[in-house]
């Protein structure tokens, strides 16, 4: 999948600022579901805290984090054990998405291209730099830290419902 330059140059800000600080704070970063997602694990004593970036499908300088936590032995779902180090953010349940913006649209999510008004008035341009981005990001991750350490749920993020099971 071909990305575009827009796109190219937020993947570098992020590789240069934001993967340094969550290697600071214990997280390996994991490339194997790329370029979808990219996924960082932190191994706890008796859990994982995980969360991925998931970039836009169509391409667009836009990306969303995914968090949530399991058990350090890993879940079972579906039938099939899945190790700790194999798990995605999505696949947990109690998690959710850390995005500076409310709704479930990627219009919530952190992005390069200034929302619709924005642009058309072209207040001070028509995108945010990729600088700008990843430091929205850096300033809204310590909501996840504080997620994980006492389960406060700040106002960024945005919990997912439990699956309700099919009858």
């Amino acid at each position: 999948m071909t990305k575009g330059t827009a796109h190219e140059a937020l993947v570098s800000e992020i590789e240069k600022v934001f993967m340094p600080l969550a290697r600071s704070k214990g997280f390996g970063v994991d490339t194997s579901e790329m370029p979808d997602f990219l996924v960082f694990r932190r191994f706890c004593e008796y859990r994982v805290d995980l969360f991925d970036i998931q970039w836009d499908k169509y391409d667009r300088p836009r990306f969303v984090i995914n968090f949530g936590t399991c058990p350090g032995e890993g879940l079972t779902l579906r039938g099939k054990h899945i190790p700790a180090d194999q798990m995605v953010a999505s696949w947990t349940t109690g998690g959710g998405r850390l995005q500076p913006g409310r709704g479930k649209t990627t219009s919530a999510w952190f992005r390069q291209d200034k929302p619709y008004l924005a642009r058309i008035w072209n207040w001070r341009g028509k995108t945010y730099t990729p600088e700008e981005v990843v430091a929205r990001l850096v300033a809204l991750f310590p909501e996840l830290e504080a997620f994980w350490h006492d389960g406060r749920v700040g106002p960024h993020l945005h919990i997912q419902p439990a699956p309700v099971p099919r009858a």
